[in-house]
């Protein structure tokens, strides 16, 4: 029952980022889903808590490179960036 609470809160949060402005986003956007996976994927295996945690920090390094080009870019939340 938990993990059917996890997924639906890992789904709503994916909702929620995904609003890309620009190529860069769409990417940034992407690659974080994707790590997203990859850390619930490996952490129902044994002996992968390190490798979740550094999944983790790359997650955070790709957060913060997305966050930099939306405060950059001010047209980053519009649709006439494509």
């Amino acid at each position: 029952m938990g993990e059917t609470n996890h997924h639906a809160n890992q789904t709503t949060q994916k909702e929620m980022i995904y609003e890309p402005g620009t190529m860069e986003c769409r990417i940034l956007i992407d690659a974080k889903d994707k790590l997203m996976d990859m850390q619930v994927n490996l952490s129902t295996l044994d002996g992968t808590a390190e490798t979740v945690q550094q999944l983790k920090e790359i997650y955070q390094d790709l957060d913060y490179m997305h966050e930099t080009i939306r405060k950059e870019t001010p047209y980053a939340w519009t649709n006439d960036a494509f």
